[in-house]
């Protein structure tokens, strides 16, 4: 359900060709208008000017139902609509030329937003205001960002509320704000887990902010790319469970390695500089590799699927495996009692970073986090001068 797909579906249609989706009525809107979203997207991408002579609905109580034509309808559409709807006790949404017919009353609603919808997000010059006003995010979603059922926007949290009155937001699509609270409750429970009880070892001056910058940044920016490579593959896989089980163990047995080879090597900056910058650019890479993946992959058997998945990740992971044994041992020589400290700063900020790399790819997407990753490790980079010191 993403504008990629969308496109593909609409290519693959003959002359003649139609589409047809049906999907639940929620109120307010959400479902309808987003899927209506796609649908407009993916003609306006296919250099469709009047939208609105290729689109058909029709509505029940409870069901709404879109066709699109890559024709344009004409009136004997119309009257077929007209005949079908008028013989079924459905109400003409949206008839090709014409638009909501508001005299057909089979089914009538107190607050009909689902007509304003229609007709805004079928209006080019109407879309990106509504899209904007719209208390929730009906914007259509993309591979980057695929999240159909995610309709909540959390700068409206407070207009939401007051829209439900007294009733309970539990009817609106709460996963973001489920998230981010899961998020703030790790970060307390890691905060007095892992960081309180280390205190103790005592925080010397020099290279402080140091050591905590890096091993918060490796730990931010591993997490964060877990966490992406187990959704993204999930498409390329076929589930999330397989997804997350292979993406788990590859990385295990990848930084396992990768942390074993790295005892071999000098622990400077030279090295890490290195390592570090090898990282950001398997993290750029991955960005474009990964869709390129999806697509010329999809069709191959599921042994071929896993074994490239799987070496990729693997070769990835082995890189990622080595800027925490390194710093260990430099920090070790430097200041040995700093080490089990910089254990909990990285545990630390990998259990908070688990929750916001979800939230972030909800709110924003795949590539924004990837992008943080990124940043995570020119952190790392940056700092690891200093902490040499």
């Amino acid at each position: 359900m993403t504008r990629e797909s969308f496109r593909l579906l609409w290519e693959a249609l003959s002359e003649e060709g139609l589409l047809a989706f049906s999907v639940y009525l929620d109120q307010p809107p959400r479902q309808s208008l987003k899927l209506l979203a796609l649908v407009a997207d993916t003609l306006r991408e296919a250099g469709v000017s009047d939208l609105s002579v290729h689109i058909a609905a029709i509505r029940s109580w409870d069901m709404l139902s879109i066709v699109v034509s890559k024709r344009a309808m004409n009136e004997t559409a119309q009257e077929k609509l007209e005949v079908f709807s008028q013989t079924k006790g459905f109400d003409r949404l949206w008839s090709p030329g014409e638009g909501p017919v508001i005299t057909d009353r089979f089914h009538v609603m107190e607050e009909d937003r689902l007509i304003a919808g229609f007709t805004a997000l079928l209006t080019e010059d109407a879309a990106s205001a509504f899209y904007d006003d719209y208390l929730f995010d009906v914007r259509p979603p993309y591979d980057a960002r695929p999240y159909f059922h995610q309709f909540l926007r959390i700068g409206h949290l407070k207009e939401i509320k007051q829209y439900f009155a007294s009733s309970s937001l539990a009817f609106v699509e709460m996963g973001s704000v489920l998230v981010a609270a899961t998020g703030l409750m790790l970060a307390g429970a890691a905060i007095v887990l892992i960081l309180l009880p280390l205190l103790w070892l005592g925080w010397v001056p020099d290279g402080r902010w140091a050591v905590l910058c890096y091993f918060a940044a490796i730990g931010v920016g591993f997490m964060f790319l877990e966490i992406i490579w187990i959704q993204r593959l999930a498409l390329f896989w076929g589930h999330s469970l397989y997804s997350a089980a292979g993406v788990i163990a590859a990385m295990l047995c990848g930084m396992g390695a990768g942390s074993a080879f790295s005892a071999r090597i000098e622990a400077s900056y030279k090295t890490a500089g290195l390592i570090l910058v090898g990282i950001m650019l398997v993290i750029l890479l991955s960005m474009f590799l990964i869709p390129f993946l999806f697509t010329a992959g999809l069709i191959w058997p599921e042994p071929l699927k896993w074994m490239i998945g799987l070496i990729l990740l693997v070769l990835a992971a082995f890189l990622l495996g080595m800027p925490f044994p390194l710093a260990l041992r430099m920090l070790n020589r430097a200041h040995p009692q700093l080490v089990p400290w910089a254990w909990g700063i990285n545990g630390c900020f990998s259990v908070i970073a688990a929750p916001l790399a979800v939230f972030l790819v909800m709110q924003e997407s795949f590539h924004a986090v990837a992008w943080a990753a990124a940043a995570a490790y020119a952190l790392a980079l940056i700092t690891f001068r200093k902490m040499e010191g």
